[in-house]
């Protein structure tokens, strides 16, 4: 599968919401990790698989709506990087594991990877500097 970056840095390929993992993994394995790591019931919509943000993710997020409002494909590309927005989102794998080396390699690859989202940014943005 193609490395397919969000607008927030989260890698929606990794990601086991994104409709290709789901289908592979299964909706109860999914539902039941999100239970187990971020404390969150996903409801039957997500449930059905998000395409990511290019092709319409979460129509609610906001950090989404600024990056499409300012025409760039990432917030690693804003020139106000990192603003509260993002940074809401920067810190999930701190915010819910202590330690993420205690969680099989599956699960640190399936509920930890594909948010580790600050390394991406700064990497893009510092990539960005360059060819400005």
């Amino acid at each position: 599968m193609k490395k397919m970056i969000s607008m927030c840095g989260y890698r929606c390929d990794l990601c086991p919401v994104y409709r290709d993992n789901l289908e592979r993994i299964g909706r109860d394995e999914v539902r039941a990790g999100f239970v187990k790591y971020f404390h969150s019931e996903l409801d039957d919509e997500i449930l059905k698989g998000c395409q990511g943000c290019p092709a319409g993710g979460d129509e609610n997020c906001s950090v989404k709506a600024c990056a499409s409002d300012k025409g760039i494909a990432n917030c690693g590309l804003c020139r106000e990087f990192p603003c509260d927005k993002v940074r809401k989102k920067m810190n999930v794998t701190e915010e819910y594991f202590d330690d993420v080396s205690a969680l099989s390699e599956r699960d640190q690859e399936l509920y930890v990877e594909p948010y580790r989202n600050k390394e991406r940014l700064l990497k893009i943005q510092e990539d960005s500097k360059k060819h400005r």
